[in-house]
């Protein structure tokens, strides 16, 4: 498998070479393994429409547009596993709600707080990002255990009191009949493996910064599975040796690029750091 690395500062033609990239396949032939140009879900119409204005060409059949929710769907749709409810916002939302009714009495931090307007919203993009996150309920434990025995904080400690509690019994009545949107990638990681569609692909990743850890599960069951994996990002490839820190503005794409890197590796990638 081929892995390359297309760097470069805003404005120098990223996208475009991507572009170029899926038309020169097109053009050898409309036929053939899949060409796939992975984006942001709200970039989605947009490089549809670039593609299509890029080329002559009349037929895109081997191309297709995704992002990591449509590839969900389309996944789950063909190899199976969307069996459970899904549970959409307003639904997270009431069942939040229900917990803290139902758990009001032992909250320490969050008893005073649990009505007012606003709460159950950030109380959702917490959970929702300890899934993302793969922040599971033994982290929050052992992260609490250690606050414990320091004695310090009681606040925070208070505070990842009520989250274990609250979010021990969310993740337990979600993960056993419903499925919600930050659990979709973890399906796809797991069902990806069997969608033989990707099979000797090409993949195109662009628009992205960095990704969650739940999405470089997804980029490590595709890249086991196509034959050439090429990613996108925003940095000048001409600095790769120098060192970086956390206040550097390529810091984040520098860590996104050797986490991907790492990936590679991982698998033996034949790899090309700059084109």
């Amino acid at each position: 498998m081929n892995l390359q690395f297309i760097l470069g500062r805003a404005g120098t033609g990223k996208t475009h070479h991507c572009l170029n990239g899926i038309t020169k396949e097109l053009e050898k032939s409309p036929k053939g393994a899949p060409l796939i140009f992975l984006v942001p879900e709200q970039a989605t119409l947009l490089a549809e429409m670039s593609l299509f204005s890029h080329s002559d060409i009349k037929g895109i059949m081997r191309a297709e547009i995704l992002s990591f929710q449509r590839m969900t769907y389309r996944v789950l749709d063909e190899v199976g596993g969307s069996a459970k409810t899904h549970l959409g916002d307003l639904g997270k939302k009431m069942l939040i709600r229900r917990l803290l009714q139902k758990y009001k009495d032992r909250l320490k931090a969050f008893q005073l707080v649990a009505d007012k307007p606003g709460f159950i919203e950030n109380l959702d993009r917490t959970f929702e990002e300890f899934k993302s996150y793969m922040i599971s309920v033994d982290d929050l434990k052992e992260v609490y255990e250690r606050y414990e025995l320091s004695k310090q904080s009681k606040i925070l400690k208070d505070k990842l009191h009520d989250l274990i509690i609250l979010y021990s019994e969310f993740h337990d009545i979600v993960s056993d009949k419903y499925v919600e949107n930050s659990n979709y990638l973890d399906l796809l990681a797991q069902k990806i493996r069997h969608w033989h569609f990707l099979d000797g692909a090409k993949v195109w990743i662009d628009g992205f910064t960095g990704f969650t850890p739940q999405e470089y599960m997804v980029i490590e069951e595709i890249m086991k599975k196509v034959n050439e994996f090429n990613i996108t990002l925003c940095m000048d490839g001409t600095s790769l040796n120098e060192k970086v820190d956390e206040n550097n503005p390529f810091y984040r794409l520098r860590e996104t690029m050797e986490n991907v890197l790492s990936i590679g590796e991982k698998i033996n990638a034949i790899v090309s750091r700059n084109l």
